[in-house]
């Protein structure tokens, strides 16, 4: 449409000034002049206003796996100059647009914002951009091609997969009720019974319809909350990884640790993460909703690029474990030291539960021979049947010690 405009203009201008010799009007030549450059100042004012527009982004700093998010472009400078605008704004591999831009030009300034949504379909660090756009020249003549380095970090947090018949759930879950015996005097909210007044005893807590049926002072009893402490444990040695985008073993070991983590968290449970390269809070014991979102954060960001094998990192920490914490580890295969870390771990009374991710199809004897040996020292284990066309998964074979 742009060569046939400048065609037409050129034809034009030419008609002119072969009319204009013929006709001997001076007039004519002026016109043929201006007519020819017209294009010429149309690519000026096109050219002065790209080079002056600004570009922002709008982002949130973190979005969940399979979850849309809204992304804003706003455009700045004297927008209302130039002919029709064509965005394009870079996504990674796996964030994908969901949708066309909606363009708002109700802006001061002659602003334009562009709305789009997109959806992460793998967790990770992310990156959008850069910005390209093409753009006309007011009358249409010509077209700029334009890139601006506007780059954008973008979280993706993994997104839980609930496996509903683990061994782990069936075993109580976390955050069991524990009572401390009669003479516990905490502040738990679990009615557990009434029984004599002792001195310390605070008087609101006084049972008054038994005091008078039995003619003395007796007080209401709680349970107190015991809160187990969960260590999830994720396989990120080099390596380790069986099968490649986001139905690899990889992939699925680190969605089933978020839910654990979730179930934990929202249990009332303490919850950890002990991986190869993982410090800070998530590495720490730590309690609600935040520490929820700390776990998960450090989920989204690792790999697996470690020189550590999972055992290596439990037994390095293995002094931390008390006989109230469960050890989940997750990956997909259970190298030897596994059996070392579990065999210590067996007489603190401190739980271990090894989650292997099968991604291969039907669950091989290699794996369920690692079940075995981990029972047989005294662990527990499940072997989960993943697929690879959806996220899902089954557990196919498991036993408790």
């Amino acid at each position: 449409m742009s060569s046939m405009k400048l065609i037409t203009v050129a034809i034009a201008a030419l008609f002119l000034l072969i009319v204009s010799a013929v006709l001997r009007f001076s007039e004519l030549y002026v016109m043929s002049a201006a007519l020819a450059c017209v294009p010429i100042a149309s690519y000026a004012v096109g050219r002065i206003v790209v080079r002056t527009l600004r570009c922002s982004r709008e982002v949130p700093e973190y979005a969940r796996e399979d979850e849309p998010i809204h992304i804003r472009l706003h455009i700045h400078g004297k927008t209302g100059l130039l002919g029709p605008m064509h965005i394009d704004d870079t996504l990674p591999e796996w964030l994908s647009k969901d949708a066309d831009y909606r363009i708002q030009t109700d802006q001061p300034d002659d602003a334009i914002t562009a709305i789009y949504t997109a959806t992460a379909s793998k967790r990770g660090e992310h990156t959008i951009g850069p910005l390209r756009m093409r753009v006309s020249d007011p009358l249409g003549f010509f077209t700029f091609n334009c890139e601006y380095p506007l780059t954008s970090s973008l979280v993706v947090l993994p997104s839980a997969l609930h496996i509903p018949d683990l061994e782990i759930r069936r075993a109580g879950g976390f955050g069991e009720y524990q009572f401390e015996g009669s003479g516990a005097r905490g502040s738990g909210t679990d009615f557990h019974g009434v029984r004599e007044y002792q001195p310390g005893d605070e008087l609101r807590r006084v049972h008054w319809a038994s005091t008078a049926r039995h003619g003395r002072l007796n007080v209401i009893e709680f349970e107190h909350r015991r809160a187990q402490d969960a260590v999830i444990a994720v396989d990120l040695r080099r390596g380790s990884e069986i099968g490649s985008g986001r139905f690899s073993s990889l992939e699925y070991a680190i969605r089933i640790a978020a839910d654990i983590a979730e179930d934990a968290l929202m249990s009332g449970s303490t919850a950890r993460l002990v991986c190869a390269g993982v410090g800070g809070a998530a590495a720490e014991s730590g309690t609600g909703l935040d520490q929820l979102y700390v776990i998960l954060d450090s989920l989204a960001r690792v790999r697996a690029d470690r020189d550590e094998a999972i055992s290596e990192v439990l037994l390095r920490e293995i002094e931390s474990f008390s006989n109230d914490s469960i050890i989940i580890c997750v990956g997909a295969s259970a190298d030897a030291g596994l059996f070392m870390c579990a065999q210590l771990l067996a007489p603190k009374g401190t739980r271990l539960h090894a989650i292997l991710v099968n991604v291969m199809g039907d669950s091989d004897d290699r794996l369920r021979s690692s079940v075995a040996e981990l029972v047989a020292i005294g662990a527990s284990a499940s072997v989960v049947d993943c697929s690879g066309v959806k996220v899902e998964g089954h557990v196919s074979y498991e036993y408790a010690a």
